[in-house]
């Protein structure tokens, strides 16, 4: 059998079907019968000449207007479409020219290509977000003595232990260290504020900007310090030795207003903006 001939047996399936769907979408279930008896004697041309596999069912001999009654008759539909769609496909791969082929072949690997740029970019789009936030250390007593866990805090904005590491064993009686960068979006004078209970020490470029290593209870303590614009060393020192434990960072950027310092501007690699 000639591979035009296979192809407009495919077209002409494929439409019938298409037209047998509209029907039953429409409640029209007697006028498929017509349409369903002709793809049925196009089938057993095709399963004559060893192109089709053996169908689900026996189909000779079946006719649709006596049977009927004794079967499932849209069900029986479902069966045959599912099945000659498989067969299709199959046809449609015999058919195929060596340029077709080709094509084919091209058209994979361009997808091959697509999938590993994305999975490339979202990788790496991922990894920006990795990156924000400070790594924070935790130790026992109030002199970072043994240590206990790490873990990566976006922002600086704490009012229990547990939010600082849900790993913490208790409230009182621990110490913490953040490290990573502070990126200033423009040069000028940036306010600096801690809300410390108990005690903390902010450093900026390894210079101390806040000591308030003392016990404290949710006091605010404020500096101003002169930035240029991009990453600058930041480095958080923290203890509590009693219940009640807060922590927050805030800045008033040139020219802005006093808010938390925003995971963006929380670097763990030292990265421009």
């Amino acid at each position: 059998m000639e591979n035009s001939e296979i192809r407009s047996f495919i077209d002409a399936t494929t439409y019938d079907f298409e037209t047998i769907d509209h029907y039953l979408q429409y409640g029209r279930i007697e006028e498929t019968m017509p349409v369903m008896l002709q793809i049925l004697a196009r089938i057993r041309t095709f399963k004559f000449n060893g192109l089709f596999q053996a169908p689900p069912f026996r189909l000779e001999g079946l006719i649709l207007e006596k049977d009927l009654e004794a079967l499932d008759y849209e069900s029986f539909i479902r069966v045959i479409r599912a099945w000659t769609f498989k067969n299709i496909a199959q046809l449609k791969d015999k058919t195929k020219t060596a340029q077709e082929k080709q094509i084919e072949m091209l058209l994979v690997v361009l997808g091959g290509c697509v999938i590993v740029v994305s999975c490339l970019f979202i990788f790496n789009f991922l990894s920006f977000f990795q990156t924000w936030g400070l790594k924070g250390d935790f130790y026992e007593g109030k002199h970072f003595g043994k240590h206990l866990s790490s873990q990566v805090s976006k922002m600086i904005n704490f009012s229990y232990y547990l939010e600082m590491d849900p790993r913490l064993p208790h409230e009182q009686d621990f110490s913490a260290r953040w490290t990573g960068y502070l990126l200033a979006p423009r040069d000028g004078n940036f306010v600096l504020s801690l809300v410390v209970d108990d005690g903390a020490r902010l450093y900026i470029d390894d210079k101390l900007i806040i000591d308030a290593w003392y016990d404290n209870d949710s006091v605010e303590f404020n500096k101003s310090v002169y930035l240029t614009q991009g990453p600058h060393a930041i480095r958080i020192e923290y203890y509590n030795n009693v219940y009640g434990v807060a922590l927050r960072l805030f800045w008033t950027p040139p020219g802005g207003s006093k808010e938390i310092i925003p995971a963006y501007y929380l670097r763990q690699n030292e990265i421009g903006l």
